[in-house]
């Protein structure tokens, strides 16, 4: 595995929880809410070979999306929490079981 792979998804799971502005953290969940349905789509499409375009295999990609998931509440009130914030937990539980 190619560990720069593993150092951005790091990353963005770390920057939705320490000390992050919540505008930050609204932009980190969208884009891979974007991403994410994109990804629904194709495998819709192409089945498990969908998983063979990436670096990192299906249990990887789920590590990262559930990571992000665990941390993108933290530090924010309940008022701040932008609806599709449970859109990505839904589709991450429709893409990954």
């Amino acid at each position: 595995m190619n560990i720069l792979w593993l150092d951005f998804p790091l990353c963005c799971a770390s920057w939705t929880y320490y000390g992050s502005t919540f505008h930050f953290k609204y932009l980190i969940v969208a884009d891979r809410l974007e991403n994410l349905l994109d990804l629904e789509k194709d495998f819709q499409l192409k089945g498990d070979s969908v998983w063979k375009s990436f670096n990192a295999g299906k249990e990887k990609q789920k590590w990262y999306n559930v990571s992000i998931i665990e941390n993108m509440y933290a530090d924010l009130a309940d008022e701040d929490i932008p609806g599709y914030f449970l859109e990505y937990e839904e589709t991450v539980r429709r893409v990954f079981g």
